[in-house]
């Protein structure tokens, strides 16, 4: 089977031999330029010149080398598109898809006559009907035939790999964010948080509320990417939080928390995964996550709206299958710029829709400012920005790739010739993400590897911890990493650090763990870590595990003490609940429903709440 066996499944049939492809897809006028390039010119009439041309360029018989000779006239970028046609799966043109491998386009002599004058691609390349759609240029089969007796397939695309990371615009600086041992913290971190009922979210959109962010915020592992601030006007276009939004939204993806009311509560898999490999619970966060329709990121990209009514869009799933897909296919350890991973992805037909039709997003306002005009909803307007969106905030967040970025203003200025784009300081807020990086984690999470092999957190300068417990850098200072991760277990002191244990215990109240510290500068010191901070450190896991939660429960009041008696010595009770000496009945929670069943056996009923008293 040839490629061009497949055109019966077309939405209507191609000519299959370039004699009836020239009548049918050029007028008179381009016929005669044609004829002219090929010197068969001659014949007037519309089907006689199609003969001629199709004989010129396929010789008499199938030994001529006319094709061959014809084709060697064609520029390289010519030859190129014609062998990406012939050798395309569909046996087309993608115009597409070749100006992101090639970088331009060949421009072939109009269907229609015109004054842009004739090129010989055009004796190749078929148009395709432009009034139809899918309809692109394609070659005839009889000509496809003779071509690949001697056009070899075109060149391999390949992913363009840089040396380190470059930031998008070199006039900012540039941070660089390593996430697996991040992630790997923070996901036990925050579901630890929402055991203890600290994120607070919106039941109708499940988004969480600020204050849940911010709770989120005091235990990432370095702090958000983008530091908090305050509007400075009203109409300011702020950056936000990026993983202290996302951590709530994924873990609800994932199947690990639900809401209840305006907070989130840990499920029966959210139980099961705080003793679960980091690793494991992450690879399934992010396989929920691929498949979810909780939540579109796209919306996050808030400066485009009329993305309310939800059917506008096309389905998130989809779009995360490709951006994985293309992830997969990326080295690990490589830096990849977003450009050339956009690039990539085009020039390789790895592509998806954001919305069906653009005239429905708008800017500022919709009759001016829609996305429909031309130049407003290209490739690097509506998909890179969603590819951005998925790879910085939810994909670096779970610790698949790390990440190079700058500030988002001034990052990127595709986007300001687009009406109402004026006082914007960025079309979106991840238009900072330069570059990124497959980890090892990354690669164990989308199935390239059976075993994260992820090494435990280490010191990438080096760190000294004196005998009164300062924390100075090795070196001339702390690199960001080493700093990033004391800053969460010690006290500031001057340039360095000090271990401090309220810093210390703080830090394991948001859900962080004493060994954490203790494996870092085991690490960082080996056996020159002073007696005092071995003494520090074994304090510190001690106070830190002498408190445990070991379950919830319910406390009742009961106004009658032989009542209270009766129910903590009762066959049917005692087994329930526990009776302190201040009279109180304390019921642990997965005994409530029974107690209560067991109550009202007896003629009684638990108020929801105490009596108020006058």
């Amino acid at each position: 089977m040839n490629n061009y066996d497949a055109f019966p499944q077309s939405p209507y049939a191609r000519p299959a031999t370039l004699r009836a492809a020239l009548e049918e897809r050029y007028n008179g006028e381009a016929l005669r330029r044609l004829a002219q390039a090929v010197g068969a010119a001659g014949p007037t009439r519309k089907a006689d010149l199609a003969t001629a041309i199709a004989r010129a360029v396929l010789g008499r018989d199938a030994g001529s080398r006319r094709t061959a000779d014809l084709f060697a006239r064609l520029t390289d970028i010519e030859k190129a598109a014609v062998a990406e046609a012939l050798y395309d799966e569909d046996g087309t043109f993608d115009d597409a898809r070749f100006r992101a491998k090639y970088g331009s386009v060949p421009l072939w002599s109009s269907p229609r006559g015109t004054r842009e004058g004739t090129t010989l691609v055009g004796l190749f390349l078929m148009p395709g009907k432009f009034d139809r759609e899918p309809d692109r240029p394609f070659i005839p089969a009889d000509l496809a035939t003779r071509l690949r007796t001697f056009v070899v397939e075109p060149r391999k695309e390949v992913l363009g790999c840089l040396d380190g990371p470059v930031a998008v615009n070199l006039d900012l600086p540039l941070a660089v964010v390593d996430t697996e041992q991040a992630a790997t913290q923070e996901v036990f971190a925050v579901l630890r948080l929402v055991d203890m009922g600290k994120i607070q979210v919106s039941a109708q959109t499940r988004r969480p509320s600020a204050k849940g962010m911010a709770a989120i915020r005091e235990l990432l592992v370095g702090g958000d990417f983008y530091p908090s601030e305050e509007k400075t006007h009203a109409w300011a276009h702020e950056i936000g939080p990026i993983r202290a939004f996302a951590w709530p939204v994924i873990v609800q993806a994932a199947g690990l928390a639900s809401v209840a009311g305006s907070k989130l509560v840990l499920t029966a898999a959210g139980r099961r995964a705080l003793v679960q490999p980091a690793a494991e619970t992450l690879r399934h966060a992010w396989k929920k996550w691929v498949g979810t329709s909780i939540f579109d990121e796209f919306s996050r990209v808030d400066a485009i709206k009329g993305q309310s009514d939800r059917k506008r869009l096309t389905a998130v799933a989809g779009r995360r299958e490709v951006i994985a897909d293309a992830l997969a296919q990326c080295p690990v350890g490589a830096w990849i710029s977003i450009a050339e991973l956009s690039r990539h992805m085009q020039a390789t037909g790895n592509t998806f829709e954001v919305v069906h039709d653009p005239w429905k997003l708008y800017i500022g306002e919709m009759q001016y400012g829609s996305l429909g005009y031309d130049g407003s909803h290209g490739w690097g307007i509506l998909q890179e920005r969603y590819i951005t969106a998925l790879l910085f905030e939810y994909a670096a967040t779970l610790g698949l790739v790390d990440v190079a970025y700058t500030a988002p203003e001034d990052a990127r200025g595709d986007f300001r010739s687009m009406w109402g784009t004026d006082e914007l300081g960025f079309l979106s807020r991840y238009d900072g993400l330069s570059c990124l990086r497959l980890n090892a984690l990354g690669a164990f999470i989308l199935g390239a590897v059976d075993s994260p092999d992820l090494a435990t957190p280490s010191p990438a300068g080096g760190v000294i911890v004196l005998p009164n417990l300062d924390v100075a850098p090795a070196g001339d200072r702390f690199s960001p990493g080493d700093e990033a991760f004391l800053s969460t277990f010690c006290a500031r002191r001057g340039e360095g650090f000090a271990l401090d244990r309220a810093t210390a215990l703080a830090a394991i109240g948001h859900g962080h763990h004493a060994s954490e510290l203790t494996d870092f500068l085991a690490e960082a010191c080996g056996d020159v870590l002073p007696d005092a901070a071995r003494v520090f450190l074994d304090d510190l896991e001690r106070r830190a595990t002498m408190l445990s939660i070991a379950g919830h429960a319910l406390l009742i009041e009961c106004a009658d003490p032989t009542l209270a008696s009766r129910l903590a010595s009762g066959t049917k009770t005692e087994h329930l609940c526990t009776l302190t000496e201040s009279g109180t009945i304390i019921v642990p929670a997965e005994s409530e429903a029974a107690f209560r069943r067991a109550v009202q056996a007896l003629g009684y009923s638990v108020l929801s709440r105490a009596k108020g008293r006058g």
